[in-house]
């Protein structure tokens, strides 16, 4: 997800798998606050429904929109979708993909560009029950090659990114090793080669969590975050890992706030080689249960630095995680607590130290949400999202104001070991569709270019 972390991004699923709130305490003192303003607000789509779920931006400053759709399938099944917009937000091409199963369910969840300029989209394809799905691109739109990786039981491949070596990473969950919902990390070379697999505790039959997101740092590290179960029924904590390029485990954390706490925003690296992962949290009381958005700090070693909470009393999800070069967290997601319409698209923006610089909202009188957020080399704020409003769009603001959490951080000694899943080709179908810009109807995928 955007920043340094060499053109990582994440997939959600589609997000609400946990409901989430928080429990704030202390709050934080706020800087003052940044200007933003929108460049350009572009929508795509057909005459029935698209939903994004991943962004990203290559080095050229063009912008990369995946998600899936149902509006150019004769018989409205679901496809992934890839759109390419230019550097001034206009589109630039359009691709789908669909497996050759009767009953065709295949989504994209994550979007990355290689330093070559290389896309790869993960995400889920309806194989023997449902495979991890990994599509590479070219700049121009070309299909280079499709793979899924399938253990025998059901996969999604959530987040992936791209290291300065052409390393491709996927991480998501599988229930084919034992168990329900393990986290696995896999690797490809650029040629589509399977180079390692990784899965977290094959040796238990319990579940022990799902990667969300995944981000790549400067020195080759892997930092895979995602959602681990506790002992007790239905309280879930953040998970997150750090892997080197071999696919050696080198630590790992559980974060726990709250009754749940889950990476649903994804993970980036800073330039400083720290790590910000985005998610959600739920604290239940008597009366109601409030959805909240936290971002937690870890160095390098694994100590947190800093956490934060954000959100209202009407619903608070984080979409993504991008950092600038002077630390600067951007955090793009959906709120139900502020804005114009029933939901809208927020953009928050965080100091090095985790306080509150600027807070903007985006959208129209109907449902709109942001899915990620990237940061083009030019310094522009790359939000990616999805609407059911047509334009003209508001673009207003929000509290800047974010509050300390109660959590704790431990050292879980779950193991990382070898997985046997099987790579093979889908011989999936990728297609032109007649998508246009604005959108035919119903929901549609935005791109919106943001000034800081």
């Amino acid at each position: 997800m955007g920043g340094m972390q060499l053109r990582a991004s994440r997939g959600k699923g589609h997000r609400r798998l946990l409901v989430v709130a928080v429990v704030l305490v202390a709050a934080v003192v706020v800087a003052t606050a940044r200007a933003a303003s929108v460049i350009s607000e572009t929508t795509w789509g057909g005459p029935l429904s698209e939903v994004t779920n991943g962004a990203a931006v290559a080095s050229d400053g063009s912008s990369y929109l995946t998600g899936f759709t149902n509006s150019f399938d004769p018989s409205g099944q679901q496809q992934v979708f890839l759109v390419k917009f230019a550097t001034d937000g206009s589109l630039s091409w359009q691709r789908t993909f669909q497996g050759p199963e009767q009953f065709r369910i295949d989504e994209g969840k994550g979007v990355a560009v290689a330093p070559d300029g290389s896309v790869y989209v993960t995400g889920q394809t309806v194989g023997v029950q449902g495979d991890v799905l990994l599509l590479k691109f070219s700049p121009a739109g070309s299909l280079e090659w499709q793979r899924r990786w399938d253990g025998g039981g059901t996969e999604s491949g959530e987040a992936v990114a791209v290291a300065s070596d052409g390393a491709v990473y996927v991480t998501g969950g599988t229930n084919s090793f034992g168990g329900f919902g393990h986290l696995f990390v896999l690797r490809f070379a650029p040629d589509g080669s399977l180079v390692w697999q990784r899965i977290r505790s094959v040796a238990t039959d319990a579940a022990v969590g799902t990667g969300q997101g995944i981000a790549v740092g400067s020195d080759g590290s892997v930092y895979a975050a995602g959602v681990s179960p506790r002992p007790a029924i239905g309280e879930f904590d953040m998970l997150l890992l750090k892997l080197d390029s071999t696919g050696a485990l080198v630590w790992q954390r559980t974060y726990t706030a709250a009754e749940v706490a889950d990476a649903r925003g994804g993970v980036t690296v800073a330039p400083d080689g720290t790590v910000v992962v985005a998610g959600g949290l739920q604290a239940v009381t008597r009366r109601t249960a409030v959805n909240d958005t936290f971002v937690a700090k870890f160095g390098s070693g694994g100590s947190l630095i800093w956490d934060r909470g954000f959100g209202g009393d009407q619903g608070d999800f984080p979409g993504g995680v991008a950092t600038r070069s002077d630390g600067t967290v951007l955090v793009g997601g959906e709120t139900g607590s502020f804005g114009a319409g029933s939901d809208d698209a927020f953009l928050l923006q965080l100091d090095s130290d985790g306080r509150g610089l600027a807070c903007n909202t985006w959208g129209g009188a109907g449902l709109d949400h942001g899915d990620d957020v990237e940061l083009a080399p030019s310094g522009t704020i790359v939000l990616g999202g999805t609407t059911e409003t047509s334009p003209p769009f508001t673009f207003g603001t929000c509290p800047r104001q974010v509050k300390r959490l109660k959590s704790t951080v431990a050292a879980p000694g779950v193991p990382l070991t070898d997985a046997t899943g099987a790579v093979a080709d889908p011989n999936g179908t990728v297609a032109t569709p007649n998508g246009t810009s604005p959108g035919a109807g119903g929901f549609d995928a935005a791109l919106v270019r943001i000034a800081p």
